[in-house]
């Protein structure tokens, strides 16, 4: 019997990934107004992903003196890149990935350092595609509109449009009542007859 079931190929479970995504790396890039990290990596290698890859677990922590930051995001399995924004600057961010299978999360990466420059430490390096490092015209008039101050006073700006448009029709309707009103007592009528 027991030669029965080692000849049987029966699917075996799902497991966590046994090693973590290689060849992570971490670039500064900038985006609008915020400091924000590109992230990306290469899949375990297949004999160790023990599964089909769901989705990969991106954390990254940064900590100063009195605080600590966690910006941690979840990227579907078919990606091997993501963007982190909002990251403050002057903090030593630390990043780590990792694989996850139906069965859990797989092993994290080692974690990879990098330092968010404070503006006035950025270089300025002059590019020769001047659309490279520069915020284009469309995401400027994005960051602008999605602005909650810029929105209410959208809104703002339509209500007196529309009450200065409410007050000029009520005007109008009461000249024309007042005239109708005297066209009645201008009809001519013979008189004496």
């Amino acid at each position: 019997m027991e030669l029965f079931f080692s000849q049987l190929d029966l699917p075996s479970f799902p497991a966590v990934p046994s090693a973590p995504p290689k060849a992570v790396t971490v670039v500064t890039v900038k985006l609008s107004n915020s400091s924000s990290i590109s992230v990306s990596w290469e899949p375990p290698p297949a004999e160790m992903q023990n599964g089909i890859i769901q989705e990969y677990k991106v954390w990254c922590v940064g900590n100063d003196t009195q605080t600590r930051y966690h910006i941690n995001t979840t990227v579907d399995g078919t990606f091997l890149s993501t963007v982190l924004k909002g990251l403050l600057p002057g903090i030593l961010y630390q990043v780590e990935v990792a694989a996850v299978t139906s069965a859990g999360v797989g092993t994290h990466s080692q974690p990879v350092s990098i330092l968010i420059k404070l503006p006035a430490e950025a270089p300025s390096e002059p590019s020769e595609d001047s659309d490279e490092g520069s915020v284009s015209l469309a995401e400027q008039i994005t960051d602008v509109v999605k602005q909650p101050a810029f929105i209410a006073g959208i809104g703002g700006a339509c209500w007196v449009i529309l009450m200065g448009f409410s007050v000029w029709i009520y005007c109008r309707r009461k000249k024309r009542k007042e005239l109708s009103h005297y066209t009645a007592s201008f009809n001519y009528t013979p008189a004496g007859t």
